[in-house]
């Protein structure tokens, strides 16, 4: 996965310390992780999902060659969505197919649908880390602490924030706070929410030969525009 630019203009020294926010960042992705493992869940099989992507007459033709040819590559990267699906074909009972011959079936709806459930929940922790970021270049401590106490969670370490009495202090108001005002309310709630995964929830291994990556992207979300980070997720 990788990191998006998320200084949101001109940059200013970091007020956490950057160190600190991208040990945040990662406690991020790795909430959103494990969110993903309980919150979502494909049911089908790779070669359940394999005739949703392709005609029949396709699928026949491929397996008819399946013994005639030597594949390049064994993992095929097809875009679905705004999303790519990686299809591992190893011990498949088709041989890899080009993504140049996919044409989305009526049976394609439920992965359709999934994908866009899991949209849905890695938008809403590139909020979180949007946040972050931009009350780090954006904001002093102070103001960190008041408007996204989270940071506090997420940056546990960080001296100016551990520097901080423990009573409110002062701080100066943030130019362009008001824009981002709901977005940072949705991202609390969306940590918050976070605090309610059972204890064993762990990220879902890579056991069924197919994967999701959303490529990093521009998000407009108001009046402010952000950069989401390219992130992958096992199926």
């Amino acid at each position: 996965m990788g990191r998006g630019h998320r200084y949101f203009g001109t940059p200013i020294p970091s007020a956490l310390g950057d160190n600190h926010v991208e040990v945040g960042l990662d406690t991020i992705n790795s909430l959103c992780q494990k969110t993903m493992a309980v919150m979502t869940e494909y049911p089908f099989t790779r070669e359940q999902t394999v005739p949703m992507l392709f005609p029949p007459d396709v699928l026949d033709r491929a397996l008819a060659a399946k013994e005639l040819i030597e594949p390049e590559t064994n993992t095929i990267d097809y875009t679905i969505a705004g999303a790519v699906l990686n299809l591992h074909y190893v011990g498949s009972y088709w041989p890899p197919i080009n993504e140049s011959a996919m044409a989305l079936q009526p049976s394609a709806e439920p992965l359709l649908a999934f994908i866009e459930q899991v949209r849905a929940i890695h938008l809403q922790f590139e909020e979180i880390k949007d946040v972050l970021c931009w009350l780090n270049r954006n904001a002093t401590p102070g103001a960190i602490r008041y408007y996204f106490p989270v940071a506090s969670a997420l940056c546990p370490d960080s001296p100016p924030l551990k520097a901080l009495p423990h009573v409110p202090s002062r701080y100066t108001q943030p130019i362009g706070i008001n824009d981002w005002m709901q977005t940072i309310k949705d991202a609390s709630a969306c940590y918050a929410s976070t605090q309610m995964l059972p204890g064993t929830a762990r990220f879902r291994q890579r056991e069924r030969a197919m994967w999701l990556t959303f490529p990093g992207e521009m998000i407009r979300r108001g009046p402010i525009e952000c950069h989401s980070d390219s992130m992958t997720y096992n199926l």
